[in-house]
Formats: C-alpha cells, structure tokens, sequence
C-alpha cells in the first residue's frame, strides 16, 4: 500500500519540477491585477479633480506681444481672472498662471499682407504652488475690435487688411480731380496724361505697397483660453 502512494508523491513532486516558472508567475499576477487596475489607483489620491478638455479659462495676458518686437519663443504669462470649477469646487483659482511661449511671428508686408501672432502655453501654476503640463491656447479676445484684429479657430491672431477698393475708388477720383485742376493752365493733351497717371499711381501705392495691420497686444488684455488637454489637480475646496 505504501508504494503507490510514494510513487503517487514523486509524480507531483516531479511535475512541480517540471512546470515553467512562468506559469506560477503569470497566477500569482492574476492575483494582482486588481490592485494595479486604474480604478484603484485614482481612488488613493483623494479629492483629485479633472478640468476637462476644451473648458475656456477667463483670464487677462500678463506679458504684452506686438509683431514689430516680440520674437518666436519669447516666454508669455496670463493669470485667470475667475476661477473654474468642477463639480461645485474650485480647481482652477483667481491667479491660477498660464505660462507659454510665442509660436509664431510675422510683420505686416505689402500687397496689404498683415502681421500674425500666435501663442501656446504649456505650464499651468496654481496659487498652491501645484505645477502641471498642459497645452492650450487664445480663444477669444474680448476686446477684438479696439485692438483691431481677428483670431482664427487655432488661436491664430492676424492684423487686419487695410486694403478697401472703396477707399481705392476714391482716391482714384480724388487724384484725377486733383491732377484735372492742376491741368486747366496747362495743354489738353498734358491733361489727358496727367490725370490718368495720377490716379495709376495711386492705385499702384494702395495695392503694392501700403501694409497690412499690425499685431499689438498691450498687458492686462482680457481673454479666454482653451485647454486642448485636461488638467487635473488637487481641488482647493
């Protein structure tokens, strides 16, 4: 009787020592992925909340830009103006600080091209001292038309075209009237010359040469800007 049970012992034995460690592995993991799953994880930090993607900070720019000065990768600041909050508490406080960079610059040109301004922030600071990565970007300027620009969907800030064939008609008019006036005292066929060039001139100068609008963006400028990831940190109350 003893022997079948010594011989049933060494086969367990045996096929203990035959199986890969890796199968042992993988069961002891089993039993471990519950308490590494992302659930478990976001619970162990409590009182953690997320601005979602796409939420619109109010804030004012801290840091002044104008396409004739300021240079891509010069640092820029804006601070929120009013907080945000998430499920009735504040993530987002008054003072909150965006910081980012000049993205692009470029001078108003002839043919009335006008300058573009564009920005992005990467670090969101907390008054708590709590520091995040973060991309977003301008979404709206709530004084676009004193500061005489247009903002694209991208964020992108653009001068305006000064060019009006209105403003281009009458000026035309005005140097042949001009240049007709001038011509009384003089021959009929110097009239018939000078009115016409006068006005060529004209039209050449407002389409070849005059500039587009400038990109001026002076300090305390009030705007929102759009998160294009989300934030999440720890809420203040």
């Amino acid at each position: 009787m003893r022997k079948p049970i010594f011989a049933l012992s060494g086969i367990l034995l045996l096929g203990a020592w035959l199986c890969p460690a890796t199968s042992w592995a993988h069961l002891r993991l089993r039993h471990r992925r519950p308490v590494l799953s992302p659930s478990s994880t976001s619970n162990s930090v409590p009182g953690a909340l997320t601005v979602p993607v796409r939420t619109e900070v109010r804030a004012r720019l801290l840091s002044g830009m104008q396409t004739q000065f300021s240079r891509v990768n010069d640092p820029v600041e804006a601070e929120t103006v009013k907080p945000v909050y998430v499920r009735g508490r504040v993530v987002l406080p008054v003072g909150t600080l965006f910081d980012g960079l000049v993205t692009t610059v470029r001078h108003a040109g002839p043919f009335h091209r006008p300058g573009e301004l564009a920005l992005r922030f990467d670090r969101v600071t907390l008054p708590d001292g709590q520091d995040i990565p973060v991309s977003a970007f301008i979404s709206k300027l709530e004084n676009q038309r004193q500061l005489d620009v247009r903002l694209d969907t991208e964020g992108y800030i653009e001068g305006r075209r000064r060019f009006s064939w209105r403003d281009a008609l009458v000026g035309v008019a005005s140097a042949c009237g001009f240049a007709a006036a001038k011509a009384l005292a003089l021959s009929t066929t110097t009239a018939a010359i000078v009115g016409p060039a006068g006005g060529a001139v004209f039209v050449a100068y407002e389409l070849l040469w005059a500039h587009g609008g400038e990109v001026s963006l002076p300090p305390r400028t009030r705007c929102r800007i759009r998160l294009d990831t989300s934030v999440t940190v720890q809420a203040l109350s």
